[in-house]
């Protein structure tokens, strides 16, 4: 099988992050200011997201840890007869 190099250099033009990430073909103007305010939108979103997941691992952090407790030895039993 020969080695496709396309992919080591980053020059591939089958990959579909590198297409998705490409401008559309005749945008205009107009369309460039929409799709530049909506990915803002987007990363503001996610910068959101991201600092509350990480407010709630430090908090998680913070938080006292259980304490669990293992008990050894022999249960006893009494019965009482009800007669």
């Amino acid at each position: 099988m020969p080695f496709n190099n396309n992919r080591r250099t980053g020059q591939g033009d089958d990959d579909p992050l590198t297409k998705l990430m490409q401008p559309p073909e005749g945008e205009t103007p107009e369309e460039l200011k929409a799709r530049l305010i909506a990915e803002a939108e987007a990363e503001k979103r996610s910068n959101a997201i991201d600092e509350e997941i990480n407010r709630q691992r430090q908090e998680s952090k913070k938080a006292p840890k259980p304490v669990r407790v293992l008990l050894l030895g022999v249960s006893t039993f009494i019965h009482y007869p009800l007669f």
